[in-house]
Protein backbone atom coordinates (compact mmCIF):
# COMPACT_ATOMS: atom_id res chain seq x y z
CA UNK A 1 0.00 0.00 0.00
CA UNK A 2 2.28 2.44 1.18
CA UNK A 3 4.40 1.73 -2.67
CA UNK A 4 0.90 2.34 -4.05
CA UNK A 5 0.72 5.57 -2.49
CA UNK A 6 4.00 6.26 -3.65
CA UNK A 7 3.52 5.91 -7.15
CA UNK A 8 0.49 7.92 -6.96
CA UNK A 9 2.15 10.99 -5.21
CA UNK A 10 5.50 10.49 -6.92
CA UNK A 11 4.05 9.66 -10.76
CA UNK A 12 0.29 10.29 -10.88
CA UNK A 13 0.37 6.68 -11.62
CA UNK A 14 -2.77 4.07 -10.46
CA UNK A 15 -4.75 1.19 -11.26
CA UNK A 16 -8.18 1.90 -13.27
CA UNK A 17 -10.74 -0.45 -13.87
CA UNK A 18 -8.81 -3.64 -14.57
CA UNK A 19 -6.64 -1.71 -17.30
CA UNK A 20 -3.96 -1.97 -15.08
CA UNK A 21 -1.45 0.71 -13.74
CA UNK A 22 -1.99 3.78 -16.05
CA UNK A 23 -0.10 7.30 -15.97
CA UNK A 24 -2.44 10.69 -15.54
CA UNK A 25 0.15 12.49 -16.62
CA UNK A 26 1.83 16.10 -14.39
CA UNK A 27 -0.16 17.94 -13.86
CA UNK A 28 -3.37 15.57 -13.89
CA UNK A 29 -5.49 15.84 -16.59
CA UNK A 30 -9.04 15.09 -15.44
CA UNK A 31 -10.79 15.52 -18.10
CA UNK A 32 -8.80 12.91 -20.37
CA UNK A 33 -9.86 10.17 -21.13
CA UNK A 34 -6.90 7.84 -20.43
CA UNK A 35 -7.38 5.44 -22.99
CA UNK A 36 -7.94 7.00 -25.97
CA UNK A 37 -6.92 10.36 -25.04
CA UNK A 38 -9.75 12.32 -25.75
CA UNK A 39 -10.25 15.41 -23.60
CA UNK A 40 -14.18 15.44 -22.72
CA UNK A 41 -15.99 18.83 -22.49
CA UNK A 42 -17.07 19.98 -18.57
CA UNK A 43 -20.36 19.36 -19.73
CA UNK A 44 -23.34 17.88 -17.46
CA UNK A 45 -23.52 14.54 -17.42
CA UNK A 46 -26.63 14.02 -19.22
CA UNK A 47 -25.95 15.93 -21.99
CA UNK A 48 -22.39 13.85 -22.77
CA UNK A 49 -22.78 10.86 -25.28
CA UNK A 50 -21.83 7.54 -23.76
CA UNK A 51 -18.94 6.89 -26.35
CA UNK A 52 -17.76 7.65 -29.57
CA UNK A 53 -16.52 6.17 -32.83
CA UNK A 54 -13.12 6.32 -31.69
CA UNK A 55 -13.04 4.30 -28.39
CA UNK A 56 -13.82 6.54 -25.73
CA UNK A 57 -15.98 6.03 -23.57
CA UNK A 58 -16.75 9.00 -20.66
CA UNK A 59 -17.50 5.85 -17.63
CA UNK A 60 -13.70 5.11 -17.92
CA UNK A 61 -13.60 9.02 -17.31
CA UNK A 62 -16.29 9.09 -14.44
CA UNK A 63 -14.04 6.27 -12.81
CA UNK A 64 -11.21 8.07 -12.78
CA UNK A 65 -12.94 10.70 -11.41
CA UNK A 66 -14.69 8.89 -8.51
CA UNK A 67 -11.19 9.40 -6.41
CA UNK A 68 -10.89 6.26 -6.08
CA UNK A 69 -6.92 6.37 -5.72
CA UNK A 70 -7.55 8.79 -2.60
CA UNK A 71 -8.21 5.63 -0.62
CA UNK A 72 -4.43 4.78 -1.16
CA UNK A 73 -3.51 7.93 0.00
CA UNK A 74 -5.36 8.55 3.07
CA UNK A 75 -4.40 4.78 4.34
CA UNK A 76 -0.88 5.08 3.52
CA UNK A 77 -0.90 8.60 5.45
CA UNK A 78 -3.00 6.59 8.74
CA UNK A 79 -0.02 3.97 8.83
CA UNK A 80 3.38 6.60 7.98
CA UNK A 81 1.79 9.94 8.83
CA UNK A 82 4.00 11.32 6.33
CA UNK A 83 3.23 15.66 4.95
CA UNK A 84 3.84 14.51 1.67
CA UNK A 85 1.08 11.73 1.48
CA UNK A 86 -1.75 13.95 3.19
CA UNK A 87 -0.49 17.38 0.86
CA UNK A 88 -1.11 15.19 -2.48
CA UNK A 89 -4.59 14.25 -1.64
CA UNK A 90 -5.25 18.00 -1.15
CA UNK A 91 -3.04 18.76 -4.54
CA UNK A 92 -5.76 16.13 -6.22
CA UNK A 93 -8.60 17.32 -4.91
CA UNK A 94 -7.96 21.29 -5.38
CA UNK A 95 -7.39 20.47 -8.86
CA UNK A 96 -10.36 18.01 -9.38
CA UNK A 97 -12.41 21.44 -7.98
CA UNK A 98 -10.89 24.24 -9.85
CA UNK A 99 -11.87 22.41 -13.07
CA UNK A 100 -15.78 21.90 -11.75
CA UNK A 101 -17.49 25.62 -12.98
CA UNK A 102 -20.05 25.74 -10.92
CA UNK A 103 -17.92 25.13 -7.49
CA UNK A 104 -17.27 28.10 -7.52
CA UNK A 105 -16.20 29.58 -3.97
CA UNK A 106 -17.63 26.45 -1.64
CA UNK A 107 -14.17 24.69 -1.75
CA UNK A 108 -12.29 27.61 -0.19
CA UNK A 109 -9.25 26.09 1.51
CA UNK A 110 -8.73 26.67 5.28
CA UNK A 111 -5.99 27.26 7.08
CA UNK A 112 -4.98 23.89 7.38
CA UNK A 113 -5.22 22.85 3.90
CA UNK A 114 -8.60 21.43 4.13
CA UNK A 115 -11.46 22.17 2.29
CA UNK A 116 -13.56 23.90 4.09
CA UNK A 117 -17.00 22.17 4.09
CA UNK A 118 -14.75 19.62 5.91
CA UNK A 119 -13.47 21.76 8.22
CA UNK A 120 -14.34 20.42 11.96
CA UNK A 121 -16.46 22.46 14.71
CA UNK A 122 -13.70 25.03 16.33
CA UNK A 123 -12.21 25.32 12.77
CA UNK A 124 -9.18 23.02 13.02
CA UNK A 125 -8.07 20.71 9.94
CA UNK A 126 -8.77 17.01 10.08
CA UNK A 127 -4.63 16.21 9.40
CA UNK A 128 -2.97 18.16 12.14
CA UNK A 129 0.64 18.00 10.57
CA UNK A 130 -0.63 19.19 7.24
CA UNK A 131 -0.56 23.44 8.29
Amino acid sequence: MLEAAQLIKGGHSWPLLGFGQMDFGDPIQWNRDPLSGRVWPLHFYADIPMWHSDGSDIRVLWELNRLGHFLTLAKAYVVNRRRGTAEEFFVHSKAGVSRIPWAGDRMELCDGGCPAQHKPAGGFCDFPDVK
